[in-house]
């Protein structure tokens, strides 16, 4: 979250005050919601991934990880119907077959911990390949700064309510009004404010009092 919110803010500053690159607006629903979906599936390759972690060994998991150009060769053309050669996916067959056999021989292999290990890795791809529709798509092009300025928030926006815990249902409420616009007073933003700031002290009293 820490690292989204650096690129929002370093990518905001070197596109309007530094002007790198010329700001590019969204042009369309789908074109949001395209990026929404990149950012959502990043964060899950990410957060998958850290899972995987707890139940698999590092090697084990990097053994998985090398089965990215599989899904990428998947999904490409599953979404844009690009065939590689025959002698492409050919090379692949060695991949995925490695990761079969690692995983039948592997001493701590854990089913959650793979499904969450190969999720990850299939999330890295499709990443990969939708972000590739984005900066290179006729009409909805975005160069990789305001792609980057896109996406960030967006991220951030997902992973908030995992980092702050019980306040999770002050978030909601916060995203809700955001997004579907319903009216509030001044007086419901005050009790909103208040709740937020009891659970951030409660958080910080039982971790100090533990």
């Amino acid at each position: 979250m820490c690292h989204m919110s650096a690129c929002a803010f370093l990518s905001y500053i070197s596109i309007v005050f530094m002007k790198i690159v010329p700001l590019q607006p969204i042009k369309s629903r789908p074109q949001f919601l395209k990026i929404a979906t990149l950012s959502v599936v990043f964060c899950g390759s990410v957060v998958g991934g850290n899972i995987s972690l707890r139940y698999l060994p590092v090697s084990f998991n990097q053994a998985v990880g090398a089965t990215t150009p599989f899904f990428t060769a998947l999904f490409a053309y599953l979404m844009t119907f690009k065939r590689e050669a025959w002698v492409t996916y050919g090379a692949l067959v060695p991949v995925v077959a490695g990761v079969v056999i690692a995983s039948g021989g592997e001493p701590g292999f854990h089913w959650f911990g793979f499904i969450m290990c190969i999720s990850a890795t299939a999330a890295r791809a499709f990443k990969s390949v939708l972000q590739g529709i984005l900066l290179s798509s006729e009409g909805e092009k975005l160069n990789s700064m305001n792609l980057l300025l896109y996406m960030s928030p967006i991220a951030v926006l997902v992973l908030v309510p995992a980092v702050l815990g019980n306040a999770k249902g002050a978030v909601a409420v916060v995203i809700s009004i955001l997004l579907f616009r319903n009216p509030v007073t001044v007086m419901g933003i005050g009790g909103y404010t208040i709740t937020v700031l009891g659970v951030v002290a409660y958080g910080e009293a039982k971790r100090r009092f533990k």
